[in-house]
């Protein structure tokens, strides 16, 4: 298997542990996607927007289009979509930003409400999976 690891610039500091923020692997024709779980921290590992459910999914989703495009993909490769967050009554919230996104991609999706994410003042952590033929040039 033929496996690449995505750091883009913004997240080549922060690495903190035996994980890698994405992992292209090399399916022929096709390159499969995996995304870590992104929770809004800043560069710092310092919390973006503590409270704010709308502005740290904007932020997370951000930074998703940062780690696709190091694949060569766009957030229409995305298949598959799992969103947490610490109060499901902030669903909507979530959900009109996700929407703005993914609104004509259309991936399967999972929401969780958790009990907390990875540091104080995070309130939402999203995860993604994208397939990519290597043949596209699509853009955002």
């Amino acid at each position: 298997m033929n496996k690449k690891q995505l750091c883009p610039e913004f997240f080549a500091h922060k690495k903190r542990g035996a994980y890698s923020y994405g992992i292209s692997v090399d399916l022929g024709n096709q390159e499969m996607i995996f995304l870590t779980g992104l929770a809004a921290l800043d560069e710092w590992g310092n919390p973006v927007f503590p409270g704010n459910y709308s502005k740290q999914t904007e932020y997370i989703f951000s930074r998703i289009e940062d780690l696709l495009a190091e694949a060569d993909a766009t957030i229409y490769d995305i298949i598959r979509v799992v969103i947490y967050i610490t109060d499901i009554n902030r669903f909507d919230d979530v959900a009109k930003i996700r929407n703005k996104y993914l609104w004509d991609v259309k991936p399967v999706s999972t929401l969780v409400e958790v009990s907390g994410i990875v540091k104080e003042g995070c309130n939402v952590e999203i995860e993604v999976t994208a397939i990519k033929d290597k043949s596209d040039t699509k853009l955002v």
